[in-house]
């Protein structure tokens, strides 16, 4: 699930060494990957209390958020099936793309709730090293996810389209203009 979170930052070094397309592949596949696990642990191993209602925040949030994603942000899921296709042109009607996107961004909420449920159970909590090293990872990949949004917002250059060309099918030129950070 963390690195499934941290693939959402789009690291650049990961970009350039295999393209963002399977970036989100792999995003897509842990994300689904990480539900089945939780289905599995829900399961074969419930929890109590406290750590019971941590653990239930984060299933249902990562449920839904994996449900969300599935339909109105995998092009691969609505172009192959016909009734994927017509419900996320339902679910798009009333929750645009950008959105789902934001809803996506839910998931920091579900990974704190997954956190928290793992410190309470108490033999997971009994292993201070190992419960230290998982908080630690916890703690950088959700830093890293703000801190990337936040450089996104305010650290990219601002542009203006000037022209848009179809030059094949599926192919567009986009002309953009950026001011250079000199002219402020």
């Amino acid at each position: 699930m963390l690195l499934a979170t941290y693939l959402s930052t789009r690291p650049h070094w990961l970009d350039r060494l295999i393209g963002l397309p399977s970036i989100y592949m792999m995003h897509g596949v842990l994300g689904v990957a990480a539900l089945a696990v939780a289905v599995l642990h829900r399961i074969d191993l419930p929890a109590y209390g406290p750590a019971k209602w941590a653990g239930e925040v984060a299933f249902w949030m990562l449920l839904a958020l994996v449900v969300v994603a599935l339909v109105t942000l995998s092009g691969w899921l609505s172009g192959r099936f016909v009734a994927a296709a017509k419900l996320r042109r339902s679910v798009e009607r009333v929750v645009p793309r950008e959105g789902s996107v934001w809803l996506h961004r839910l998931l920091l909420v579900a990974v704190v709730a997954v956190a928290v449920h793992m410190n309470l159970v108490w033999y997971i909590a009994q292993n201070v090293v190992f419960v230290s090293l998982m908080n630690a990872c916890t703690a950088v990949v959700l830093v890293w996810c703000v801190l990337s949004k936040l450089r996104e917002r305010f650290g990219a250059a601002r542009g203006s389209v000037l022209s848009v060309a179809s030059l094949a099918d599926g192919v567009w030129q986009i002309e953009v203009s950026v001011p250079s950070m000199a002219d402020g």
